[in-house]
């Protein structure tokens, strides 16, 4: 099975794109834990399985996955991020290269949800999105 059909049985098997439920109902424990510069791994310690995830960064911060679109080489994700407050809110798109079943290039862009900084104004550049 390629990773394209496997993502596709894995979403419809488990009813939900969120790789947290998902790894829930599989009995994969996820570990937030400072990592320095990995961004992640997996692991496997006595049959239990663990997804380890970089959270060397201040707060405490959750995400959703708003969109999940399939591309001839990988996947368009489109997240948010927030603090735990919900007092700061960011949007991520990212690209996901696959190759041979593996992630091979990952590019992410950033947006801060609110008003544009004085400069952008001033500037008038952008509009807002309704």
């Amino acid at each position: 099975m390629d990773i394209k059909q496997f993502v596709r049985s894995l979403v419809s098997e488990n009813g939900t794109f969120s790789p947290f439920e998902i790894a829930e109902n599989k009995g994969i424990i996820i570990q937030m834990e400072p990592l320095g510069t990995i961004r992640g791994y997996y692991s496997k310690a006595l049959r239990t399985k663990f997804i380890h995830i970089n959270c060397d960064y201040p707060g405490s911060w959750k995400g959703t996955i708003e969109r999940l679109e399939l591309l001839a080489d990988g996947y368009l994700l489109v997240g948010r991020v927030f603090d735990k407050e919900q007092s700061s809110s960011h949007h991520v798109v990212s690209l996901i290269k696959i190759q041979a079943g593996k992630i091979i290039r990952l590019d992410e862009y950033w947006g801060e949800d609110g008003p544009p900084p004085a400069w952008r104004r001033q500037k008038r550049i952008g509009r807002p999105i309704v």
